[in-house]
């Protein structure tokens, strides 16, 4: 089982790169720092409409990542960081969904994949589960 710890911490490891790349683009993109890439241009207004507070939610979102994945590899409880980035993840998406600028900038199969990535954090949340717990003893009954 030490395989799959290793693979679920790269995992969570390789996700959490992602989402630092969005964080600094977006960053940069408020400050000034450099105009917006021709790829991504037409993502310029959510940048503009993510709040900083936001921005700091996320880099505490990618902590809690790598937190998880850090414990995953030290054989530790990894299952409440994570789950508190998915709680987290799920609200922080809900709320960029509530604006209106979240569902004009992606297309319809962008927007999809919102979906596949909550199904695959969940997976991965209940496979952290499984490993941290299949050792726990069977609850007894007692005798009437």
């Amino acid at each position: 089982m030490r395989i799959l710890r290793w693979v679920l911490a790269l995992l969570i490891a390789v996700y959490s790169v992602f989402n630092i790349i969005p964080i600094v683009s977006t960053a940069g993109y408020k400050m000034s720092w450099w105009a917006t890439p021709t790829d991504i241009v037409r993502l310029e207004p959510l940048m503009a409409a993510t709040p900083w507070w936001q921005l700091a939610l996320w880099v505490v979102l990618v902590g809690l990542m790598w937190l998880a994945a850090w414990r995953l590899i030290k054989r530790r409880k990894a299952f409440p960081p994570y789950i508190g980035f998915v709680v987290l993840s799920f609200g922080m998406w809900i709320y960029m969904k509530m604006g209106p600028v979240y569902d004009t900038v992606w297309t319809k199969a962008e927007l999809q994949a919102d979906y596949v990535i909550l199904a695959a954090e969940i997976v991965v949340g209940v496979l952290i589960w499984w490993l941290e717990n299949r050792h726990a003893a069977p609850a007894t009954t007692a005798a009437a």
